[in-house]
């Protein structure tokens, strides 16, 4: 399971123990962080070098407890603009509490990153959740397909985050060896190119699965693309695509 070595040697060793996570904490706040537009967080050290990643991330609501939302590959947390809507209404939701909603590294508005394998991501979304996190509260993990997976990784506890639940769903479990050969191919191909924004949008809805969904709004699919040189190409790269089977066996 590449991601569980993987881990062993960003946190070195197989769990985030109490003096890790004090260490962790005391990185993530004190490390340099230059301005950055709302809703960016900027420049947060990534565990792995000395690089540093801008996660993008919208958020809401007050109290002690955290829901984080994370979305499906090739999407964006914009796919949770309609709940994030209701919560901020206060209509249409039982969740009372404080909630975030992050573009994954190499998605959306979200810088990129080296490695896209699962132990990565994880690590990356914890460095970015872990100031918001407030003591006594609960952390919630929703998420969806590749979410799903980077939310389970978070509750090994091996990422310096501990979620009180993780609801996932979506999640793709079976990977035959042309799907997994035809997903290594599309990790060394270049970006695609559209003419138009339109034309971008279109493929972006394609592949992450909103094309069916009934009036999905035009901020969901403005997010999933980036302009690429004479076009528009979709806002995930290719090597997005390199992260291989998700390793579930060792997520139970």
């Amino acid at each position: 399971m590449p991601w569980r070595s993987a881990s062993a040697s960003l946190w070195r060793g197989g769990t985030v123990r109490e003096a890790g996570r004090a260490q962790l904490v005391h990185k993530v706040m004190h490390a340099p962080m230059p301005a950055a537009p709302p809703g960016i967080l900027p420049s947060h050290r990534r565990p792995d070098g000395d690089k540093a990643v801008d996660i993008y991330m919208e958020q809401g609501g007050e109290g002690p407890d955290l829901l984080l939302m994370l979305h499906g590959m090739g999407a964006t947390g914009a796919v949770w603009s309609p709940l994030c809507a209701d919560m901020r209404a206060g209509a249409g939701t039982r969740w009372q509490g404080r909630w975030l909603a992050p573009d994954l590294p190499g998605h959306g508005r979200s810088a990129a990153q080296d490695s896209y394998a699962i132990g990565q991501h994880a690590a990356s979304v914890a460095r970015a959740v872990l100031p918001h996190i407030q003591p006594g509260g609960r952390l919630m993990v929703l998420g969806h397909s590749l979410g799903g997976v980077i939310g389970l990784a978070l509750a090994t506890g091996w990422f310096g985050v501990m979620p009180h639940r993780v609801f996932a769903a979506g999640i793709k479990i079976a990977w035959s060896d042309e799907e997994l050969r035809r997903m290594e191919t599309l990790a060394l191909q270049p970006a695609k190119l559209f003419p138009t924004e339109a034309e971008a949008q279109e493929r972006y809805l394609k592949v992450s699965g909103l094309a069916a969904v009934a009036g999905a709004a035009a901020s969901v699919a403005a997010r999933g693309v980036a302009r690429g040189g004479a076009g528009w190409r979709l806002a995930m790269g290719p090597r997005g695509n390199a992260g291989g089977q998700p390793p579930l066996s060792g997520l139970r």
